[in-house]
């Protein structure tokens, strides 16, 4: 039997593919993030873009786990934990203007990665028709539902909730 390579050179020439298919999404996304938001939200969308499109296929076989939307989970969270810290360590900001930063961007972001990295299933060798089916079904309601409560967030934050 006939064993299917996917190493670091089959994966490194995906990454074009996938920051020009996700780059116009990207761009509406970051644009709306950053009238709502501002440089943090922006910069912070910048960087879930890097992690789905580079990081996920440098790191695929080290991510701790068999599907793909829940390594985008796991790199999502990885992501988001220095902006964390950054929002955390700024000392004239409320506790509740913290939170209000930090939620909606980690539930946007990890859903984003997570999404991304679950579209990458078609182009590897590793995954089959029906897992991707069975994880495709499992996945996004749980990635809509996080990402429409970031939005929300957001949006609240916006319109003054939690200054």
């Amino acid at each position: 039997m006939r064993k299917v390579r996917f190493d670091l050179v089959d994966r490194l020439i995906l990454i074009p593919i996938e920051m020009v298919n996700s780059f116009m999404p990207m761009i509406l996304i970051t644009s709306v993030l950053y009238f709502l938001g501002g440089w943090f939200n922006l910069l912070w969308a910048l960087t879930a873009w890097l992690a789905a499109s580079v990081f996920f296929l440098m790191f695929l076989p080290w991510i701790p786990t068999r599907e793909f939307s829940t390594k985008g989970l796991i790199l999502g969270i990885l992501i988001s934990i220095p902006f964390t810290i950054y929002q955390f360590s700024q000392l004239d900001y409320s506790i509740i203007y913290k939170l209000m930063r930090v939620i909606p961007m980690g539930l946007i972001t990890t859903a984003l990665i997570s999404y991304f990295t679950l579209n990458v299933t078609g182009t590897t060798p590793i995954t089959s028709w029906t897992s991707v089916r069975k994880e495709i079904f499992r996945y996004i309601p749980v990635l809509a539902i996080m990402a429409g409560s970031g939005i929300i967030l957001i949006v609240m934050r916006a319109f003054g909730f939690g200054k």
